[in-house]
């Protein structure tokens, strides 16, 4: 039997029980539904761009640890179609998502943030996404193709992350901001594969398609992703705090407000002082149900993550989730648990 194989209704009963949430909460809530879509998209493009980088990183390297865990990694840019749709419902029918669509803009500005030449970039991301994707499912991907692929998702993570967020407040610019939000999406990446090999291992504990050396590995990898993520998010708050500039302190200034400040910082707590405690130790590395959590929280934290980079800057002064959010939430990790389902990774294949 493979992973595959769900021979229940479980998936597909979360997945109707979230889509009646989201509908009741699209329509009482309207207005947050562009903000909702583009979390969503962006958080199922992460998942897949995050796979890519550690796909590509694993050939460029020679590493031969995770080679019967492949199929994980190239599943998980399956999301990628979703995310297309979600993204382009986001550009197409809620422009108003992004207030400069409704300003005139001057100069390199004007150009750069033009509808037209926004959605195309965003088109080329995606497509570039794609073609990455199938390029290292071929058996014989060389180290020079994965190279390319790393050099491409370096560019479009960096352009993807400062188009589709950071210009949702467009006064405000960070240099640190995309490789902090394009790390977050590795996190997520490497949390979702951790989940997965433990659901294989739960399922059958003598499985050799996913050893207890593998999770211990992927256990690492989330604890230093996930510090490599704290600093970033350090070095970036700590530095706009210290110079104090009116341009670059106002989108710090929404977040750690009254409204905002407890989801700010539980971010923080989730993402990386969770996982921090759970795995630094080598008992933590061992137990499946700390290996989970800590997963599980790194997971919630890039959602939470997300949100506060998106919603403070179009409404500032509604911090809490609805029903909306909780609906598109369980229907993203529907998706992923859907996706997820690897016709490759057998139960007793052997390594």
């Amino acid at each position: 039997m493979t992973l595959a194989r769900h021979r229940d209704g479980t998936i597909p009963a979360f997945g109707a029980i979230a889509a009646v949430i989201a509908i009741a909460g699209a329509l009482l809530q309207t207005e947050r539904l562009g903000l909702n879509l583009l979390l969503a998209g962006v958080y199922l493009a992460g998942l897949a761009v995050g796979a890519l980088f550690f796909t590509a990183a694993q050939v460029v390297t020679g590493a031969t640890w995770s080679d019967s865990l492949r199929t994980i990694p190239a599943t998980l840019p399956s999301t990628l179609p979703m995310a297309t749709v979600l993204l382009l419902v986001v550009f197409l029918a809620h422009p108003e998502t992004y207030s400069w669509t409704g300003e005139q803009q001057s100069g390199l500005r004007g150009v750069w943030l033009s509808r037209p030449f926004f959605i195309a970039r965003s088109s080329l991301y995606l497509g570039l996404w794609m073609l990455s994707a199938r390029l290292l499912t071929r058996p014989a991907a060389s180290s020079r193709v994965a190279a390319g692929v790393l050099a491409v998702l370096a560019l479009t993570g960096w352009l993807a992350a400062s188009d589709w967020l950071m210009s949702l407040t467009p006064q405000w610019t960070s240099t640190i901001f995309g490789v902090y939000v394009f790390m977050g999406f590795v996190v997520s990446a490497v949390a979702a594969m951790l989940l997965t090999c433990i659901w294989v291992r739960v399922r059958n504990p003598t499985c050799r398609s996913v050893s207890e050396g593998q999770l211990r590995d992927l256990a690492t990898m989330l604890l230093g992703f996930s510090c490599l993520w704290a600093y970033l998010w350090y070095c970036q708050y700590m530095l706009i705090w210290y110079t104090n500039q009116p341009h670059e302190s106002t989108y710090y200034a929404v977040r750690t407000g009254t409204d905002w400040r407890v989801l700010f910082f539980a971010t923080v707590v989730l993402k990386w002082a969770v996982p921090f405690v759970l795995l630094l130790s080598r008992a933590g590395k061992r137990r499946l149900a700390m290996l989970t959590l800590a997963a599980g929280s790194a997971l919630l934290g890039h959602w939470l993550d997300l949100y506060v980079m998106i919603v403070p800057g179009v409404l500032p002064d509604r911090p809490m989730p609805g029903l909306l959010e909780v609906g598109l939430a369980l229907g993203v990790g529907t998706a992923c648990v859907w996706t997820l389902r690897f016709p490759g990774l057998s139960t007793t294949g052997s390594r």
